[in-house]
């Protein structure tokens, strides 16, 4: 786990939020980055992959005793917990590992229906867009 990057660079493509809200870091160059979430989907169910996180910060949040610290675990950085700074402190961070990449296998026929479809497809909207000129 890259611990000195965990809850850094949330901005993604413009970097001014992050510095704007404190959390930029600049990567180190000889240092591979582990991306991903806290809490790790062990799933790849698409509906299950929208809600899991949403149901791991309400399940934090039900933890907690009082209402600002409920507040605190929905509105401050994943490794937050009370009496610790916005982002949490690096003891408190989970090491977060890569997960498995998602490379189903498509047996032969599969490939054939795919590849069919993609034509029959593409050949209607050929039809139906190609003549509006």
């Amino acid at each position: 786990c890259n611990l000195y990057c965990l809850d850094k660079n949330y901005g993604g493509v413009l970097i001014i939020w992050d510095k704007i809200f404190g959390t930029f870091m600049t990567e180190r160059n000889k240092e591979e980055i582990i991306y991903g979430l806290v809490v790790s989907p062990q799933s790849f169910n698409p509906l299950y992959l929208q809600t899991f996180y949403t149901k791991a910060m309400l399940d934090k949040s039900i933890k907690m005793k009082n209402p600002w610290d409920k507040l605190g675990a929905l509105w401050k950085g994943p490794s937050w917990f009370p009496g610790s700074p916005r982002l949490g402190l690096d003891e408190y961070k989970v090491n977060v590992t890569s997960r498995i990449k998602y490379n189903p296998q498509v047996s032969p026929w599969q490939r054939i229906y795919i590849i069919l479809h993609f034509f029959i497809v593409f050949y209607g909207h050929c039809q139906f867009y190609g003549d509006k000129q």
